[in-house]
Order: C-alpha cells, then sequence, then structure tokens
C-alpha cells in the first residue's frame, strides 16, 4: 500500500503495481480524508479493480492506525465500488460492510483455447457458457464437463 506524495496517473499507479507484483497494490490518495472517507485505488499487476477484500481491510487498518492515530472506531474507504465501511472492534479486528455486488450483462458465449501442445500438436480446449433467465443459471461446458452456476455458488 502506497500514499503518493504528489499526483499520480493511473498507468503509473499501474507500473508500480507491477514492479511490486503482490495480487493487489492499494493506493492512499491525497493522504486525507475527502467525501466522508479516504479516496483508494487498487491495483493487480494487469488492471485496476473497483473493491478487494483483503487490501480493503489491510487500507483501512493502517487509516486508522497511523493516519487516524489509532482513533477511530470506522473507516470509510472510497474505491471505484462504492463506499465500503470498516469498523474496528476493541481488539483492533476490522469488520467491512460490502456493497451488493452488481452483475454486468448476461450473454451467451462459445470460443475455443489454444492451449499448448499435446503429443506434437496443438490442443483446443472447448468452452461454451449460457445463461437462462427463467432459471436463473448459468450452464458453462468445458471440454466434456458441464458445470451450473446461480447467485455464485458452484452446483
Amino acid at each position: 500500500m502506497l500514499i503518493p506524495d504528489r499526483p499520480v496517473d493511473d498507468g503509473e499507479m499501474q507500473r508500480i503495481a507491477i514492479e511490486t507484483g503482490f495480487s493487489e497494490t492499494a493506493f492512499i490518495m491525497y493522504g486525507r480524508r475527502n467525501n466522508g472517507g479516504y479516496d483508494v485505488r487498487i491495483f493487480t499487476t494487469s488492471c485496476e479493480v473497483p473493491f478487494a477484500g483483503h487490501p480493503t481491510l489491510g487500507t483501512a487498518y493502517v487509516i486508522r492506525e497511523i493516519l487516524e492515530s489509532g482513533r477511530p472506531s470506522k473507516v470509510i474507504l472510497n474505491l471505484k465500488a462504492g463506499q465500503i465501511p470498516v469498523e474496528f472492534t476493541p481488539d483492533g479486528r476490522g469488520i467491512m460492510t460490502q456493497n451488493q455486488p452488481v452483475f454486468g450483462d448476461r450473454r451467451s458465449l462459445s470460443y475455443t483455447v489454444s492451449q499448448g501442445s499435446e503429443m506434437g500438436r496443438p490442443s483446443r480446449l472447448y468452452v461454451d457458457a449460457a445463461y437462462d433467465p427463467v432459471s436463473g443459471l448459468y450452464s458453462t461446458q468445458v471440454g466434456g464437463r458441464v458445470f451450473m452456476v446461480a447467485e455464485g455458488e458452484w452446483r
């Protein structure tokens, strides 16, 4: 996690995240409150993400202990996913309240993926996914196996 001492753009934050090589790198922008919380951006080594649990809790802890001198019982992070409050128990454990997930467009897809070579010739992996609006289930077929996904659970 970093608190930049000067303005940094998206490209620079992405380069720093790549250089550190961590799963996620959090940036506390400006080091002060804005709109009731602290503006925080989270980058992986490949892109910015709107929310990630571990960096949210870790960043809230650092804000509480360093920027707020361990005083507040609640810290609010302004993430791309919205404001995320993290409340602290008397022994210092953070408990975050996550926003409801927002899902993108539902669509069917079908494609073939090349995955290395098998016995000297390229092998292919067939993937097919579809959404059934009546049942609310996603059906995904990878190779010969079929997976059903509903509300984020594997069935």
